[in-house]
């Protein structure tokens, strides 16, 4: 009988190791995922913002904007 307990608790103890490494797995997964798509968002403003102030000095330079 504490043979067979022991085994539950170890098999317990597995499963559990098991699931908190997925777990650590996929919350180090999501962070890399969000990390890249904020780069990428904020590359995507910092384009278009470089590119509306471009314009307006172009265009203020030119004398039309």
């Amino acid at each position: 009988m504490i043979y067979f307990q022991f085994y539950l608790m170890s098999f317990y103890i597995d499963e559990t190791v098991i699931w908190m490494e997925k777990v650590h797995f996929g919350v180090n997964t999501l962070k890399i995922f969000t990390l890249s798509v904020s780069f990428n968002i904020l590359k995507i403003e910092n384009c278009l913002k470089f590119n509306y102030v471009r314009k307006r000095w172009l265009g203020d330079r030119r004398g039309y904007g």
